[in-house]
């Protein structure tokens, strides 16, 4: 006789087969129905299965592909990464390490135990990037940014005004995590190329973002890019010395940072010292910059009248105007900053050197990019004032090393020149 089943029955298993309910498989059921074979409901954040047994229910959660994301993103960052909406973030409770070490070895090692670090986004909601960038800023909050305020009055403005502008503008933003960062360089040492990294990176952002916006400068951009620009200086400064860079002059030019320092000229309008969020900061200025313009030549140091001698026997220079202006401007910062004739005494208002620098004419860079004698004994007498600004992280070896480059960049017949500025910073030749 034959097995095969008539025409008929086998018509009716393929019946049945066909009106079979389907289903999907799943392998998200917990740990406790895996162990036992059974289906699970995956109910959250228990299954039935455990409640009726009053089991403890674990779920395992696949984190072999975590999303990688920033803490913020310019539209134009967005534009370029890849689109993360279609990865789907599980949320649930993490599973034990005993039960993780049951597991079978394939699941064992992508399983979340109650133990893991930070930095796994799957269960914590962040990202190694995004907790970096947590630290910077809280370290920038609740450190940087005190010793970037000349001012007590100033100390909010760099807390939270420019934090403000940032969140709007992420170029301030970057800029602000670039130099905390150089902060925390500076005194964690042990983990120097961590932050150097991460410093390199925010800064590189912040300035490609910042300059897209130059050719169209808005009257709401202009703040942020204000601020970008007294930051980037910061920025560039808290980097420490450079070989051959000596802020006005070098062998490769004029400083980065001074190029930075020099375009807030470009920015700056009326309307925004007089309103906007910024108005503030350059009222407190204006009133501590106000002796500025009081100063009378009759009252001035007695070391800025030595230089005035050496202006004299140089009389026929083509650049004597431009030499006299120079000297006023630095006579006027050093009676705003200094209280007596003795430049030892405790500063008034030392980020008033940096007005000097502000108002130095084209001509001046000129003579002093050509190692002129008279340009570099006047930048000595201004390393002086340099050198009373209160002691900071982002200004640490400046002093020595502008007034070691200026020494070596003079002829030897026209060092004595410089020797008051070099008694009172006390700096010695090593030769």
């Amino acid at each position: 006789m034959s097995d095969t089943p008539p025409v008929n029955d086998r018509t009716s298993v393929i019946s049945r087969m066909i009106k079979r309910k389907t289903h999907r498989k799943s392998c998200l059921g917990c740990t406790n129905c895996k162990r036992r074979r059974i289906k699970c409901d995956e109910l959250k954040p228990s299954c039935t299965h455990c409640v009726q047994h009053k089991k403890n229910c674990e779920y395992i959660i696949d984190v072999s592909t975590p999303r990688s994301s920033h803490s913020f993103e310019s539209s134009a960052d967005r534009a370029t990464a890849p689109d993360s909406s279609s990865q789907q973030e599980i949320a649930a409770p993490a599973v034990s390490e005993s039960t993780a070490a049951n597991l079978p070895h394939r699941l064992r090692d992508t399983a979340v135990t109650a133990n893991d670090p930070i930095g796994t986004e799957d269960h914590t909601g962040f990202d190694a990037r995004s907790i970096t960038d947590l630290e910077l800023l809280h370290n920038f909050i609740n450190s940087t940014s005190h010793t970037l305020a000349s001012l007590d009055s100033l100390e909010t403005f760099w807390r939270v005004d420019v934090l403000d502008i940032g969140f709007s503008y992420h170029f301030v933003l970057h800029c602000v995590l670039a130099v905390s960062a150089l902060h925390l360089r500076r005194f964690k040492r042990d983990r120097f190329e961590h932050y150097n990294a991460l410093h390199e990176r925010h800064w590189t952002l912040g300035l490609r973002q910042a300059t897209a916006l130059l050719p169209n400068i808005t009257d709401d951009s202009r703040n942020a890019l204000y601020i970008f620009s007294v930051m980037a200086c910061f920025n560039v400064l808290g980097r420490g010395p450079q070989r051959g860079d000596f802020l006005v002059y070098g062998p490769d030019g004029i400083s980065e940072w001074f190029v930075l320092f020099r375009g807030v000229k470009t920015i700056i309008t009326p309307n925004m010292i007089e309103t906007g969020p910024l108005a503030a900061m350059f009222r407190i200025s204006s009133l501590k910059l106000r002796k500025f313009s009081e100063w009378e030549e009759s009252n001035e140091l007695k070391a800025i009248k030595t230089l005035r001698h050496m202006l004299k026997r140089n009389d026929n220079d083509a650049y004597f105007e431009m030499y006299k202006k120079t000297i006023d401007d630095l006579s006027r910062c050093y009676t705003m900053v200094l209280d007596s004739d003795d430049a030892q005494t405790t500063p008034k208002y030392s980020q008033a050197v940096f007005l000097w620098l502000y108002l130095l004419p084209d001509e001046y860079l000129v003579c002093i990019q050509e190692l002129q004698p008279l340009a570099l004994a006047i930048f000595a007498y201004f390393i002086v004032i340099f050198s009373k600004v209160p002691s900071t992280w982002v200004l640490d070896g400046w002093t020595y090393h502008l007034i070691e480059g200026t020494y070596f960049a003079m002829k030897p017949v026209d060092r004595s020149w410089i020797r008051w500025p070099m008694e009172q910073i006390g700096w010695i030749p090593p030769l």
